[in-house]
């Protein structure tokens, strides 16, 4: 018997992957719609660190005040404390009237503004020298934009958005888009079918799909574990890099293939 395999496949990873100035756009727009991580955060570091960090940190004296400035302006708060988390980043100035907050990296010596007026709204936006980078956390997903392309999690991912190259299951009945990303030349992404067929059924598929496109078969396997039927093919397309992994899981009478796909446009 092969070797068990998980259910769950490895994030695809892009060939050029999202930015520092995306990342802390997303790590921002989160900390804003959960405010009260910050606040929790505040406290670890007033037990952990003293009072002197948790004031650098937060920008406040006290709790008290930390938890004043949060209950009026919980996006400035928030956005500002985000930043100052950051240790390689440095806050310049805070325009209430304009929504805005500009601050820079010292090692690059880039300077950039973040605007948190939407934040409230789920929505984010840093502007910079390199261009903007925007989060929209409206309706159960996240999608974030950047000069080099989009990414796309949760609801906001689409299956219209596979790629052609990539091979959807016939005859599935159900289908959810978890992530979606490009950039630059490189697509990535992960989408579920709820699928008819037992997962032998689904491996054949695409092993014989990989073999008729000219694919190469690097792995399988199958495994059964306490009622549990597990199958996993990978394919790759040396000629432009291209990845799909078809994960499979039959349980309670449904089988389901998480599809993961890497690889350029």
């Amino acid at each position: 018997m092969s070797e068990p395999t998980s259910n769950v496949p490895e994030q695809p990873k892009s060939k050029s992957g999202l930015s520092p100035m995306a990342r802390i756009a997303i790590g921002c727009g989160v900390v804003i719609l959960l405010a009260f991580v910050a606040f929790m955060a505040l406290g670890a570091f007033v037990f952990k660190k003293g009072k002197e960090v948790a004031q650098e940190v937060s920008g406040s004296d006290s709790l008290g005040e930390f938890m004043e400035n949060l209950e009026e302006d919980p996006a400035r708060t928030a956005a500002e404390m985000a930043i100052r988390l950051n240790p390689d980043l440095e806050i310049l100035e805070t325009d209430a009237e304009k929504g805005v907050i500009s601050f820079w990296n010292p090692t690059t010596e880039e300077t950039w503004t973040v605007d948190f007026e939407d934040a409230a709204a789920g929505r984010f936006k840093v502007t910079g020298s390199e261009g903007e980078y925007t989060l929209d956390g409206e309706g159960g997903g996240v999608t974030v934009t950047t000069p080099e392309g989009v990414t796309r999690i949760g609801a906001s991912a689409d299956v219209g958005d596979v790629p052609s190259w990539v091979e959807l299951y016939p005859g599935f009945t159900s289908a959810e888009g978890s992530y979606h990303s490009v950039q630059g030349d490189t697509v990535a992404g992960t989408v579920s079918l709820l699928v008819p067929d037992e997962p032998e059924e689904v491996k054949e598929h695409y092993r014989n799909w990989f073999e008729d496109e000219g694919w190469e078969v690097t792995s399988e396997s199958t495994t059964t574990s306490g009622g549990v039927t597990y199958a996993n093919i990978v394919g790759e397309h040396s000629d432009d890099g291209r990845t799909i992994t078809a994960a499979v899981v039959r349980q309670s009478g449904e089988t389901r293939v998480t599809i993961t796909y890497n690889g350029r446009r």
